[in-house]
């Protein structure tokens, strides 16, 4: 398996779209069918969801995506759930629907404040929620990613992540992966001539082609 230095310097969109399909590799089992599932969105996903709806979405689905551990999927759950058992909550939750369903995607930074406002959800979790509902502007961001971007000192990104603790990620660095992910993605595209690139599929292959673990 190519290194993402040897991707990003010397590899054919043959080779990019071979690690894109690794991503798949490193999918417990178990979270395949989810996994397939919120990786295949229809635009517009939230559109005609009610507030109990998106509740249940996040509950059922995004939560087990992302938390993957066992123990942190059940406090993160025990977090979200604060929106059924207090009285008043479910509103903040419809407000913060009601933000998504209209956000802004070009502003980085506001679209991760908004989806952080989501209890059980951080930086991390707020640009893989953002990379699920509008993959043309967002990439998740977590550890691996952070790893991988960092191994290519002399690549165009060095700069915007390079401070970046890939075990402590805040909004300002999950704003410049972001951003890195979005550089990237054009990149490939003017590189290859083709619009196939996103900031989704950029983070994909930066999980593909990390080592196994």
């Amino acid at each position: 398996m190519p290194t993402l230095d040897e991707l990003w310097f010397h590899a054919t969109e043959d080779d990019w779209k071979r690690a894109l399909e690794q991503y798949w590799s490193h999918v417990k089992p178990q979270n395949l069918a989810v996994e397939r599932r919120l990786n295949n969105l229809p635009e517009g996903f939230l559109n005609s969801m009610d507030t109990q709806q998106f509740y249940q979405f996040l509950y059922d689905e995004y939560f087990p995506w992302k938390y993957t551990d066992g123990r942190i999927l059940v406090q993160q759950r025990k977090r979200l759930a604060r929106y059924v058992t207090d009285d008043h909550a479910l509103a903040s939750l419809e407000n913060i629907l009601a933000q998504l369903v209209h956000l802004d995607v070009h502003d980085i930074k506001h679209a991760l404040s908004v989806v952080m406002q989501i209890h059980g959800i951080g930086p991390s979790a707020g640009s893989g929620l953002l990379s699920l509902l509008y993959p043309t502007h967002f990439g998740t961001v977590d550890r691996f990613v952070v790893e991988n971007l960092k191994s290519v000192p002399n690549a165009p990104w060095a700069r915007k992540v390079g401070s970046i603790k890939p075990n402590d990620i805040n909004i300002l660095d999950a704003s410049l992966v972001i951003e890195a992910f979005r550089d990237m993605a054009a990149t490939l595209n003017n590189r290859f001539r083709t619009t196939f690139w996103t900031p989704r599929k950029v983070d994909m292959v930066l999980w593909g082609v990390r080592p196994q673990g």
